[in-house]
């Protein structure tokens, strides 16, 4: 079995992530413009910059979206994302990936994400899909 040997990870803001392992490169969740802000108003703005343009990210090899909320899934940053690196891949559960559908991202560079079944990024690389919640926000009045 072989094993990882080199990782890098780099904080995107927000709960995005960009991670290095020896060859192949992994965003999850990145949020790299201010979409959120621009769609539902001025008190969700971003604490602070993102570290890198969505147009920056060449680098891609697969982009992994969790859920369909704009902070975790942000259409323009998608789209960037595919037109910069190409050849990158798009996993997500069936939401996520008809938001990629709505950017014209090709279904050849899509994955359904699955609770059942490892899907193989590479020769040591796996990922598998785990449920999750995500409460509603109470905003104190």
């Amino acid at each position: 079995m072989k094993q990882v040997k080199r990782f890098a990870a780099l904080a995107l803001g927000q709960v995005g992530y960009r991670f290095q392992f020896e060859r192949t490169v992994m965003y999850i969740d990145p949020y790299l413009t201010n979409y959120v802000e621009e769609f539902a108003g001025s008190d969700h703005r971003r604490l602070f910059p993102t570290p890198l343009a969505p147009e920056a990210v060449t680098d891609a090899d697969w982009v992994l979206l969790t859920h369909v909320h704009i902070d975790h899934c942000d259409p323009r940053t998608v789209a960037a994302i595919a037109d910069a690196s190409p050849m990158s891949r798009f996993v997500g559960p069936a939401p996520v990936l008809d938001v990629l559908r709505q950017q014209g991202i090709s279904e050849a560079r899509m994955q359904l994400a699955s609770e059942v079944a490892w899907l193989k990024l590479d020769d040591v690389l796996q990922v598998m899909a785990v449920p999750g919640a995500h409460p509603s926000i109470e905003r104190d009045h």
